[in-house]
C-alpha cells in the first residue's frame, strides 16, 4: 500500500507532470521535422534509405517515422492519462472536503455590527460560512475552486483522444492515375499507417480521378493543387473536388490532398511471339522546372530493366505536359541494348521486341484517414477554455471577519 501511495505521489508531482509535457512536446517536434510515413510516398523513403542507410535504420528502429502510432508514444500517453486522473481526483476530493467543512450560518444569532457587515457583503454577492465561533468567512465565486479541476478534465479528454488515435487510427496513402480508379483495399495502398489496435484499412467506396489541376508561381513553386474525383459508394455516384486545404469526408473517411504528385508513363512491350505486356511507371515530380524526374524499374514478364529520365516540357521547362520526352536506357541484365530519346506515341526496337511509349498522364497522391476521437478532442478543448474562463473571470475571494468575545469586530482580512 505504501508503494502504491508513493507511485501515486510521483505521478501527480509537478516535476512529473512537467517532465511528461516536455516529452510530449519533443515527440511533436520529432513528428514535425522527421518525415512521417503517412505523409510521404514510398519512393521518398526508398531514396532516403539509399542515400543514408544508417540514419534510416536509426529512425525506423525508434519508430520516429511514425511517431503518433508508435509504442513509446502510446506509453507516454497512458502515463499522462494516469497522472491527470490522479490529479483530478485529488483536486475534486479537496474541493468536496472544503465544502463539507462549511457550516450553515442561517441559525447564527449575530450582533448588530456583524449583521451590518453581512448585509453589506451580501449585496456584493458574498456568501457567508462559519469555521469558528469567533470568525465569519465570506466567500465569492466559490466555483473558481473547480476551475483548475475543469481545466485538467478538459486536458484529460484531449489526452484520451490522443490515446484513441494512437490505438485506432488508420491512414493510407494512394497514388491515383488520371482516368483510373482506386478500389480502397488496404493491400493496394502505397503505404499504410495504423494504430497498434486498428483493424484492416479497407475503404467502402471507389475513388475515380478524372483530372488533376496544378498551378505555379513564376519561380515554379506550387501555387494550387486540386483533384477532381468521382466517388462510387453505397449512396451512389457523386463528383467532388479536393485541394490542399479542403479535404472531403465520405462515409467516415477523410480524404486529403497530398503535396505528392507526378507523372505516369505507360509502355507496351510487343514481344516477337505476338504477346503484349502493358505496364505503367509512376514518377515523382522533380524539385524544380530546370531538372528532370527519374526512375528505374524492371519491365514485367521480361528481363528488361528500364532507366528513365523524364522531362514534361522540353521547350518551356514547366511542369505541364506540353512537350514531354523521356531519355530511356534499356538493359537486359548484362548489356545496355538501347539508349535514346522517346516521345509519347513512338516505338523503339529492342532486340526482337518492340517497345511503345503509349502516353503520359498525371497521378495524384491522396490520403485516406479514419481517426476516432476527434469529437472528444474538440470537447476537451471546449472544457479547457471553460476551465480557464472560470479561473480568470470568476476569481475566488474570501473575507475573514474576526470578533472579540463581546461580539465586536477585531479585524477584517481579504484573501484572493
Amino acid at each position: 500500500m505504501a508503494f502504491i501511495l508513493k507511485i501515486k505521489n510521483v505521478l501527480i508531482s509537478p516535476r512529473t507532470i512537467i517532465f511528461l509535457i516536455i516529452l510530449t512536446l519533443i515527440a511533436c517536434v520529432i513528428g514535425f521535422f522527421v518525415p512521417q510515413v503517412a505523409y510521404k510516398s514510398p519512393s521518398f523513403f526508398e531514396t532516403w534509405q539509399e542515400k543514408n542507410i544508417y540514419t534510416y535504420r536509426f529512425v525506423t528502429r525508434l519508430q520516429l517515422q511514425k511517431v503518433f502510432t508508435s509504442y513509446w508514444f502510446l506509453a507516454l500517453v497512458i502515463l499522462q492519462i494516469i497522472s491527470l486522473i490522479s490529479s483530478i481526483y485529488k483536486m475534486a476530493l479537496a474541493n468536496v472536503k472544503k465544502r463539507a467543512q462549511s457550516i450553515d450560518h442561517s441559525n447564527l444569532t449575530m450582533k448588530n455590527e456583524s449583521t451590518q457587515i453581512n448585509n453589506f457583503l451580501r449585496k456584493r454577492r458574498y456568501r457567508i460560512t462559519v469555521e469558528f465561533p469567533d470568525k465569519l468567512i465570506f466567500i465569492k465565486n466559490s466555483v473558481d475552486r473547480w476551475g483548475s479541476t475543469i481545466f485538467h478534465f478538459g486536458l484529460l479528454l484531449i489526452i484520451i483522444s490522443a490515446l484513441l488515435v494512437a490505438c485506432l487510427q488508420k491512414r493510407g496513402f494512394a497514388k491515383i492515375i488520371e482516368g483510373e480508379a482506386f478500389d480502397g483495399k488496404e493491400q493496394n495502398f502505397e503505404v499504410v499507417e495504423k494504430g497498434v489496435l486498428a483493424g484492416d484499412h479497407d475503404i467502402s467506396f471507389i475513388t475515380y480521378l478524372s483530372k488533376l489541376d496544378h498551378k505555379y508561381w513564376e519561380a515554379g513553386k506550387l501555387r494550387h493543387l486540386k483533384s477532381h474525383l468521382t466517388i462510387l459508394g453505397n449512396s451512389g455516384k457523386t463528383k467532388e473536388k479536393i485541394s490542399i486545404n479542403n479535404p472531403l469526408l465520405i462515409d467516415g473517411i477523410n480524404i486529403y490532398q497530398s503535396y505528392d504528385y507526378g507523372y505516369t508513363l505507360s509502355f507496351t512491350l510487343k514481344k516477337s511471339n505476338g504477346e503484349e505486356v502493358i505496364t505503367q511507371f509512376n514518377l515523382d515530380r522533380a524539385s524544380n522546372v530546370s531538372s528532370y524526374t527519374k526512375g528505374i524499374s524492371g519491365f514485367p514478364l521480361s528481363s528488361y530493366m528500364l532507366g528513365m529520365k523524364f522531362i514534361p516540357d522540353l521547350d518551356k521547362k514547366s511542369f505541364y505536359l506540353n512537350k514531354p520526352i523521356v531519355y530511356l536506357n534499356v538493359d537486359d541484365g548484362l548489356n545496355r541494348i538501347f539508349k535514346g530519346l522517346v516521345v509519347p506515341g513512338s516505338a523503339v526496337k529492342i532486340q526482337d521486341d518492340i517497345l511503345y511509349f503509349s502516353d503520359v498522364r498525371f497521378w495524384s497522391g491522396l490520403i485516406f484517414t479514419s481517426i476516432p476521437g476527434i469529437s472528444l478532442a474538440y470537447s476537451g478543448f471546449a472544457i479547457v477554455i471553460l476551465g480557464i474562463s472560470v479561473m480568470f473571470l470568476l476569481p475566488y475571494k474570501e473575507i475573514h471577519v474576526n470578533f472579540s468575545s463581546d461580539g465586536s469586530v477585531i479585524d477584517v482580512i481579504g484573501i484572493t
